[in-house]
């Protein structure tokens, strides 16, 4: 939470729907499908210091199509959401939904100390 929306206190229950709403939407489909991840294989103690091995950075996309847990149908229906997907629009609304968000936030803010 605090990647997305910084360490500002939010206490508007006014702002709770278009947070859950950049959830549910942008941010989702940009970390699922476009936004790879560094799995931590292994950790030894050498001495006083860590040394880590991760695997080959993946989206947890790739990781889902990879597995013989999922079935091809499901497969099918991510491949066809991921052809629809652009992250360049994904993230133009993210940062349009943020500063609406924001500036939401900052006229709450200025309402409430006036009161």
């Amino acid at each position: 939470m605090r990647q997305l929306f910084g360490h500002d206190r939010l206490e508007h229950p006014e702002l709770v729907e278009l947070m859950n709403a950049i959830y549910r939407h942008e941010w989702r489909l940009l970390q699922n499908y476009f936004l790879p991840k560094a799995k931590l294989i292994e950790k030894q103690k050498l001495g006083s210091k860590y040394r880590r091995r991760y695997e080959k950075p993946k989206t947890p996309l790739q990781r889902l199509l990879e597995s013989s847990t999922l079935i091809e149908s499901a497969k099918a229906a991510l491949r066809a959401q991921y052809s629809q997907l652009n992250p360049f629009h994904l993230r133009e609304e993210l940062e349009r939904k943020l500063r609406l968000l924001f500036t939401a936030k900052s006229n709450l803010d200025r309402e409430a100390s006036m009161s």
